[in-house]
């Protein structure tokens, strides 16, 4: 069991004693925002200040430089930098001015930053935490002038008491069976956006596409250096080569994120799986299966989706492509109790095979054209359920949570700043 990154031991607070955490502009249904104040709540345990900057000029350009004045700050920390790390004063970067580690928790494939990680102009001391080992991978290669990149994933949540554990009557009684929360951009919006880029980068861009529709247990990254090696020969294609062909085409790996979750939902509605959905964008699947055996419920903040869980049984996850890493849609729902059926990857297999008492069920990327089936084998026997529901909240509670994750980031800048 992979349990490296993890530890639900309080370690000692070397250097934390107060930091910068920036709350980002009302993007992704407000979830940076709100993972910045769940580590804020968690690092507030542990007696850390926390000095909170919202992304807009006035606080950018004169509160941040009272605050490092006027304070020892250890380190400033964000959820998908959006040029923070370039604040300067009299001409000088503000991070390399009072020596303070900025960290860069990167929620998207880094394809989707990769300005940040390029910028000439941000702090020498860049660090950035990745949820996917693969990400952290590419990082280390490819943009080289980062400081250092870690691997954390993201924790789930509950507005319940965590030594609350879910007992088989209260769990059968729960109002939904099945759930799914997640919005849509739509595949069709996305072509569109595709289609006003040049023609040779749409010929790139649905190249990689196949290859990754042809490998779905390769990362994105693996595919599109198959794809290039296949078309150019492998000793043709540099660094240079990919990473310019990488960031030119980084719609690609949003495009076939969302084809998979449309492709996932429509088999559900088509085979009349009966299940409640929470998020935008899926305006057009509602218009065209009527069937009452789905009810779309619209756009949900993701503080609300604790909620939802609680009144669920089963719970779908679909990974964003990740091939070593996870995110929090797993923990949040194990946390609040409901079972899990998820696509899988190497990583997710070694956390969960610690013993063998079932925690996760699973579904193949390889056979999601099967996923009806395997939605209605897993809702079938309701004891098994409840068991994976079980021991999927046990291991949540001692692993997943965001204080546990608060602790790993004061290892992460003890490391940086030894």
């Amino acid at each position: 069991m992979d349990l490296d990154v993890f530890s639900n031991r309080l370690k000692v607070v070397k250097f934390m004693k107060n930091v910068i955490l920036f709350k980002s502009n009302d993007v992704s249904h407000n979830s940076l925002n709100y993972w910045e104040e769940l580590l804020k709540d968690s690092f507030e345990k542990l007696n850390i200040r926390c000095n909170e900057i919202n992304l807009d000029a006035w606080e950018l350009d004169y509160k941040v430089p009272q605050i490092l004045l006027q304070n020892e700050i250890d380190a400033a920390f964000v959820f998908n930098s959006y040029g923070q790390e370039i604040i300067s004063e009299n001409g000088e970067n503000v991070w390399d001015k009072y020596n303070v580690p900025f960290f860069n928790y990167c929620i998207d494939h880094p394809l989707e930053h990769a300005d940040i990680f390029k910028s000439p102009n941000k702090n020498r001391n860049f660090n950035v935490i990745c949820i996917d080992k693969g990400h952290v991978q590419f990082v280390e290669k490819y943009y080289k002038n980062v400081n250092k990149v870690f691997f954390l994933p993201l924790m789930g949540f509950s507005e319940t008491n965590f030594d609350d554990e879910i007992d088989y009557d209260s769990y059968i009684a729960r109002e939904y069976d099945f759930s799914v929360t997640m919005g849509l951009y739509p595949t069709c919006l996305l072509i569109e956006d595709i289609a006003n880029m040049p023609k040779d980068t749409q010929e790139y861009i649905f190249e990689w596409v196949e290859f990754m529709e042809c490998n779905l247990d390769k990362s994105p990254e693996a595919c599109l250096l198959d794809m290039l090696e296949n078309k150019f020969g492998k000793e043709n294609v540099s660094d240079e080569l990919y990473l310019m062909v990488a960031e030119k085409c980084a719609i690609a790996i949003i495009y076939f994120r969302t084809a998979i979750r449309e492709r996932i939902i429509e088999n559900l509605l088509k085979n009349k799986i009966e299940f409640n959905l929470f998020g935008n964008g899926w305006d057009i699947y509602k218009a065209t299966y009527s069937s009452n055996r789905a009810i779309f419920h619209g756009e949900i903040s993701i503080d609300k989706t604790a909620e939802v869980y609680r009144k669920t049984k089963l719970g779908l996850n679909i990974l964003p492509l990740f091939k070593q890493g996870a995110h929090d849609r797993i923990a949040t729902a194990q946390l609040n109790g409901a079972a899990v059926l998820s696509d899988s990857n190497k990583y997710i297999q070694e956390f969960y095979s610690s013993d063998s008492r079932p925690k996760i069920a699973f579904y193949s990327m390889n056979s999601i054209d099967n996923i009806s089936d395997i939605v209605s084998e897993v809702m079938s026997d309701k004891k098994k359920l409840f068991e994976i529901a079980r021991n999927g909240q046990r291991i949540a509670k001692d692993y997943l949570t965001w204080d546990v994750s608060a602790r790993k980031i004061i290892d992460f800048v003890n490391e940086v700043k030894s």
